[in-house]
């Protein structure tokens, strides 16, 4: 039992290791592996053992039977001793048996063991009528000694006798039956399961911003129409904000035009007190119509490229031209799959905002498990606990004077949420250790 307990298991490891990813094993055997063991045993419990049963009562019915005729030829009066001695070895032989008379002898009579007591051939003895005894060999063979009245007849009965090919036909039929099923169940699901993954994969890149998502629906019926419905989904929203960004291209041409041609008048008007706030609210204007429409477009359609964190801050920090240091805690070896412009706007927008309320700041990368955290810290006057989610709000500001030189338009982290989130990431606010604001990124 060792030797083929170490078969199956170097088995189902070479299955797990090499056909079966780790994604897939755990279902499998929920699925699949369980229910065939399930019924295998309940296969093998309730037919299996009633087979048996059969068999083997029906070949003891047989040697019995042999017993019984030679018992008839022992006490037929009419055959000489030679002849009854002649018969009684030709029976023997065809019969497999070791047959022994002992004339004028008696048995010892012996209770039998109670394993005895559902033996097939010590139930079909008792049909005999006549005082017996048994007893099992050491090669498992079944000693019998059956009393006369003429002697003691021995019937040694081999354990062959009780064997029929029927059962080995049926342990190979269940084997190659579990096999089979368990083959065929594999490939169905493993094909199932990658057509899911696939559709998952894809919908994960899309939620991306992945515009070119390669997916092609297949797998059972149930599951190409998930896949065609996800393509569906994905070219609706795809229309939508391909419209919806040609629609804010037109209205940027259709409002900057004419307030360049305010500009262009208030200039040729000449300096004057009422010119300079006329220019000033127009530059206003045109700032928050910028903040605008790089907000509603949100990230670009650029590729993810891989990038090296440490690289890529230090890069940011050194064209930022801090009036303070900038601490800077980077592991050297971290690289994620960003869109570079995109993230480097979210990341140039905090740190500027930590230079304008604080005078230190620290940046931090932290590795945890599948995701990248980025840390920003500063010891500036914070946000209110109850004010930080509102500040991802688009056009909220903390500054109620509504002056765009002290506090913007109100879009900076809510562009920074929306790129943020299109990476499969987030973003929220938090106490600092410094004492100010800390800003933590997960990508």
């Amino acid at each position: 039992m060792k030797k083929y307990y170490k078969i199956v298991k170097s088995v189902l490891l070479e299955i797990k290791g090499i056909v079966l990813p780790k994604k897939i094993l755990p279902r499998f055997i929920l699925i699949v592996l369980v229910p065939l063991l399930l019924l295998q045993v309940v296969i093998g419990t309730f037919f299996y053992n009633r087979h048996w049963d059969t068999v083997r009562r029906r070949l003891a019915n047989d040697v019995v039977g042999e017993i019984e005729a030679v018992i008839q030829i022992i006490q037929d009066k009419s055959l000489s001793k030679q002849v009854k001695e002649t018969v009684i070895d030709y029976i023997a032989g065809g019969a497999q048996l070791h047959i022994a008379f002992y004339p004028n002898q008696e048995i010892v009579a012996k209770p039998l063991k109670d394993s005895f007591k559902t033996n097939p051939l010590q139930q079909a003895l008792t049909r005999l009528k006549l005082q017996f005894t048994m007893q099992e060999t050491a090669k498992q063979e079944q000693d019998v000694f059956i009393e006369l009245k003429e002697g003691a007849l021995n019937v040694l009965v081999p354990k062959r006798r009780f064997f029929t090919s029927t059962v080995l036909v049926f342990l190979l039929w269940m084997i190659g039956s579990f096999a089979l099923l368990f083959v065929i169940a594999f490939f169905f699901l493993k094909n199932q399961i990658r057509s899911i993954e696939r559709l998952s994969v894809a919908a994960q890149a899309f939620g991306k911003g992945m515009a070119e998502v390669p997916f092609k629906p297949e797998g059972a019926a149930e599951v190409r129409n998930v896949g065609f419905s996800f393509l569906k989904m994905k070219e609706r929203i795809s229309r939508y904000v391909s419209e919806r960004t040609r629609m804010l291209a037109g209205v940027s041409h259709d409002l900057k035009t004419p307030l360049t041609r305010m500009r262009l008048q208030l200039s040729l008007m000449g300096a004057g007190k009422e010119t300079e706030e006329l220019l000033s609210d127009i530059s206003e204007m045109e700032k928050m119509l910028s903040g605008y429409l790089d907000f509603a477009k949100g990230q670009s359609n650029t590729p993810a490229t891989k990038v090296n964190l440490k690289l890529f801050l230090e890069e940011i920090i050194e064209k930022l031209t801090p009036k303070n240091p900038v601490l800077l805690k980077v592991p050297t070896d971290i690289v994620v799959s960003v869109q570079e412009t995109a993230f480097k706007r979210v990341i140039t927008n905090i740190l500027s905002n930590a230079e304008k309320y604080a005078t230190h700041v620290q940046v931090q990368v932290k590795q945890r498990k599948e995701k990248t955290v980025i840390e920003i810290d500063d010891d500036g006057t914070g946000i209110p606990e109850e004010k930080r989610e509102l500040v991802f709000r688009p056009f909220y500001r903390l500054d109620e004077s509504r002056n765009s030189a002290t506090g913007g338009v109100g879009l900076g982290l809510s562009i920074a949420r929306d790129i943020i989130l299109a990476h499969g990431g987030r973003i929220y606010l938090s106490d600092s250790k410094l004492g100010g604001l800390k800003v933590t990124i997960e990508i």
